[in-house]
């Protein structure tokens, strides 16, 4: 392949060596561009490539681009996608509106005093525990309704009395006390589940048992503001 482009004939044939290697391969498109071509350019006052699938332009698929050829000069880029490292999003990261098991443990006074409660007002004998709960939380200004469990979710998920945090199922044994536990509806568990973590690795509702770590279905975790 053979480009007039103006330059020496070390230049061009270090170009046409680049332009080999992108042929045969996509990977490390942005690297040789900007390593490789885009110095030489810049040398002779800008000289344009022609435009390359999914590089600075909009890109098909809903895949991010590279960064556009212009980012690399000195401009504006034009209406090109986000770069690869800006779009993509890191497994298990936290939102800024949750707070991960690390900054949770040791729960607070307020979440203490719920256990308390919960654990004194447990005297169910199982099947009713939204109704045990909601009462509990209720003495905190914590209000929960509705005819199932799960429903408290939503609800609390818009209380400004709670946060939700992040927690995996496998972690709720350390669950501070007070932390508020709610499984959502699945087979076999029409109404879901709410508890309330005691910090023993126990569990309070209208009974007291272990700490529920597998129901089958989605569980939220809501922590009380100190």
């Amino acid at each position: 392949m053979k480009i007039n482009t103006g330059l020496k004939p070390a230049q061009t044939k270090m170009l046409n060596r680049a332009l080999k290697t992108l042929m045969k391969s996509e990977n490390g498109l942005a690297v040789l561009l900007q390593s490789l071509l885009l110095p030489l350019l810049a040398q002779q006052g800008g000289v344009s490539l022609p435009s390359t699938p999914g590089f600075g332009g909009g890109g098909g698929g809903g895949q991010a681009s590279a960064p556009a050829i212009g980012n690399f000069l000195g401009g504006g880029g034009g209406g090109g996608g986000a770069t690869a490292s800006a779009s993509r999003s890191r497994p298990g990261s936290v939102s800024a509106k949750s707070a991960g098991m690390s900054e949770i443990r040791g729960g607070s006074a307020i979440g203490k005093k719920i256990a308390a409660e919960a654990q004194r007002h447990a005297t169910g004998s199982g099947g009713y525990c939204f109704k045990y709960v909601g009462e509990s939380l209720r003495k905190f200004g914590i209000n929960t309704s509705g005819a199932s469990a799960y429903m408290a979710a939503d609800q609390l998920a818009k209380n400004p009395k709670v946060k939700e945090v992040k927690a995996a199922p496998q972690n709720f044994k350390k669950l501070p006390p007070g932390a508020i536990v709610v499984w959502d509806k699945g087979p076999g568990h029409p109404h879901g589940h709410i508890s309330i973590a005691l910090g023993n690795g126990k569990e309070a509702s209208d009974v007291i048992r272990d700490q529920i770590t597998t129901y089958g279905t989605k569980a939220r975790v809501f922590m009380p503001k100190k």
